[in-house]
């Protein structure tokens, strides 16, 4: 436990943002009434500014959750995840990359706010209100992104007035919750694994066929090539209590799948079975699901 807690971090990325929407009390009374439906079940939502620089602050948010924290980091509690002290430079030069975009448009939206809002003012015609809007400093002020690092818990950092007996315990039942923690983000890991090894063994199986709805055949994609090779690299710093079977697959994905060429599967029947009977091991090594 104690190699772990000297190897890893708990970090916490806060991303908020202004909603850009208002309920219409009018409005919703007025749907309700024409519709003969009880009013609180019925809601009118305004869009208030059609903006791009809103929508790219909402999409520079997704991608720093979805391409950076859920690819380097591993769940922990409470919209924490732990990070291991090998990724962390990685960690932050990808965030601050984002950060400066993120920042960037969010000057770029002040410059334009007050525009945009007069444009509403014509848009949303008799549903626009003057009060729905806050001012360019509220609206800025509402965007930002935080991070914040912190050691994981442990039971040596117990340090109260109490009897020896009862700070045993209570350090006995820190390290047994960190415990706890660890062993479900190293089943995250795994299934992490399998599901990036399914979609390329499912993407694999179905290439060149057509579903009975479809209106073309199924293609193998690039991108589930790139998640493969990214799990590659990434894998041995998330197995961050060495655990065997992870070890093994990150062996397999580093020597067996990292240099996969998408066009080549595409083309190459024997090449795609003969990856996805590859995969199909390494996932069954994990799972025992082709057993």
């Amino acid at each position: 436990m104690s190699k772990i807690q000297e190897n890893a971090l708990l970090v916490k990325v806060q991303i908020k943002k202004w909603s850009n929407t208002k309920r219409d009390a009018d409005l919703s009374d007025e749907l309700a009434t024409a519709k003969a439906a009880r009013s609180e079940l019925l809601r009118v939502n305004k869009t208030l500014i059609d903006s791009p620089q809103v929508k790219m602050l909402s999409k520079i948010g997704g991608q720093i959750t979805n391409n950076i924290i859920r690819k380097i980091c591993v769940p922990w509690d409470d919209g924490e995840h732990l990070i291991t002290v090998e990724l962390i430079d990685k960690f932050e030069e990808q965030l601050r990359k984002k950060v400066d975009h993120f920042e960037e448009t969010k000057r770029e939206l002040g410059d334009v706010y007050e525009a945009q809002v007069q444009r509403a003012r014509i848009a949303l015609g008799d549903a626009f209100n003057e009060l729905d809007y806050p001012s360019r400093e509220e609206v800025l002020s509402r965007y930002s992104i935080t991070i914040e690092y912190r050691p994981l818990p442990s039971g040596n950092d117990i340090r109260v007035n109490l009897p020896q007996s009862k700070i045993d315990q209570l350090k006995s039942d820190v390290e047994s919750q960190v415990t706890s923690r660890i062993e479900q983000a190293v089943e995250t890991v795994h299934e992490r694994v399998v599901d990036t090894l399914q979609s390329l063994i499912e993407g694999l199986e179905r290439h060149g066929q057509k579903g009975d709805d479809a209106k073309r055949a199924s293609k193998f994609s690039d991108n589930t090539v790139n998640k493969i090779a990214e799990l590659a690299d990434i894998l041995p710093a998330l197995n961050i209590t060495g655990d065997p079977k992870l070890t093994s697959a990150s062996n397999d994905l580093l020597t067996k799948l990292r240099d996969l060429d998408a066009d080549e599967l595409r083309t190459d029947e024997t090449k795609r079975q003969s990856t996805a009977e590859t995969a199909k091991g390494i996932v069954n090594n994990l799972t025992g699901f082709y057993d």
